[in-house]
């Protein structure tokens, strides 16, 4: 049901109205035959719409619709009046007014009318406000998303600006909402110029033209990073924007995350590195050596190792500890987590068609992960030691 507070100082006005309103059922009254009258109940209870007379003794009805207005009550407003001057139908609909409506010789009809304006004012407010607790809801979501979150408007303004993206710049959201186009990008590059989230139509040559890399697309969203020069310094950034649609289909914004993933990319550098300083040490040793999986299937041999006569093609196929190097008690060594080491000489294979020449000194390492307790692999150090042996037995003799 719908409260109506329906304000007029003629009284027998104001009881054909109530009576005419009242008589579906769909609608309830309560009444005042003044503006200050009003004020009182209205600071009593609350009202869906308000109909209120233009003329009235103390206040008129214009004046009582800014005083509402002015202490921010947004309640529907229709005045209804006998006066039809377009002034104060210009001023009426100025102040925030709902509607207008002149009181005329056909009660049926003009009644009939009002109660269409009550439903019509009431059904509008019902979805505003909805509209407002959705946008208020949708805010509260997009504030506490543990990325950092943007949103802009179909005229480009933008709408939200999360904690995780004040964080994120340094700069607070009320600096921030209601800037346009490429105005909010200074906070990450210090310059206007396009984000990710102006980009969604672009194309991704047009994209990288503003140095984005990795540019993709993932249905309607694109994908790219970027190098941004934050508050807190250098950083590069990962993000992620994706348009908006209404009900209807028509385009209503766009939302976009980021995320600072300085860290993943530096560890990535550091890693490629540190394997182009791994790969040159290991291919350019004098030593010979060899990389066993956590099988003991052989993976990698370097230059020295494919002298030596590992095999350089099919790895895979040569496995440790099937091999005829190891004796039963080293094997059990290897599988504890054990260093072994032993000699060889000539006449003893280690790999088929290895045979080495001269005097072998072997080294096989076990290999640990810093969250593994077993060993991940193995590494294989092989060393000619045919001269240092024959030294000994020269100072022997």
């Amino acid at each position: 049901m719908i409260s109506v507070l329906l304000i007029e100082d003629d009284r027998d006005m104001l009881g054909i109205t109530r009576t005419y309103l009242t008589k579906k059922g769909a609608i309830s009254v309560h009444t005042a035959i003044s503006a200050g009258e009003a004020l009182g109940l209205l600071r009593t209870r609350n009202y869906d719409v308000i109909v209120s007379d233009y003329q009235m003794p103390d206040m008129n009805g214009i004046e009582l619709l800014k005083d509402l207005r002015a202490a921010g009550n947004d309640i529907p407003f229709i005045i209804f009046t006998g006066r039809s001057r377009e002034q104060v139908v210009i001023e009426a609909l100025n102040n925030g007014a709902d509607f207008y409506l002149q009181k005329g010789d056909e009660p049926k009809a003009q009644f009939i009318e009002l109660e269409n304006m009550i439903i019509q004012a009431n059904a509008r407010k019902k979805a505003e406000n909805f509209l407002r607790e959705s946008i208020r809801r949708l805010s509260d979501i997009i504030s506490f998303l543990p990325d950092a979150t943007l949103a802009i408007d179909r005229g480009g303004n933008l709408i939200a600006w999360n904690r995780a993206m004040e964080e994120l710049t340094g700069v607070p959201a009320h600096q921030m909402l209601g800037q346009n186009g490429p105005d909010y990008s200074l906070a990450f590059y210090g310059k206007r110029r396009p984000l990710l989230i102006d980009l969604i139509f672009s194309t991704d040559e047009e994209v990288m033209d503003y140095g984005y890399t990795r540019v993709r697309r993932k249905g309607t969203a694109l994908i790219a990073e970027c190098t941004a020069i934050l508050q807190s310094g250098k950083k590069t950034l990962w993000g992620i924007a994706t348009p908006l649609y209404d009900e209807r289909g028509a385009l209503a914004g766009a939302i976009g995350s980021i995320r600072d993933i300085s860290r993943t990319r530096d560890a990535e550098k550091a890693r490629l590195q540190s394997e182009v300083k791994f790969r040159g040490i290991f291919e350019n040793s004098p030593v010979a050596i060899a990389i066993f999986d956590e099988n003991g299937r052989l993976s990698e041999v370097n230059s020295p190792g494919r002298e030596l006569g590992f095999p350089c093609n099919g790895v895979d196929q040569y496995n440790l500890f099937n091999s005829n190097i190891l004796t039963p008690g080293q094997r059990e060594a290897l599988s504890r987590g054990e260093v072994v080491r032993f000699e060889i000489t000539d006449g003893q294979g280690i790999f088929s068609p290895l045979k080495p020449s001269g005097h072998m000194d072997v080294l096989i390492t076990p290999l640990f992960s810093s969250h593994n307790e077993s060993s991940s692999g193995y590494i294989m150090q092989v060393r000619n030691i045919q001269r240092n042996v024959q030294n000994d037995l020269i100072l022997a003799t």
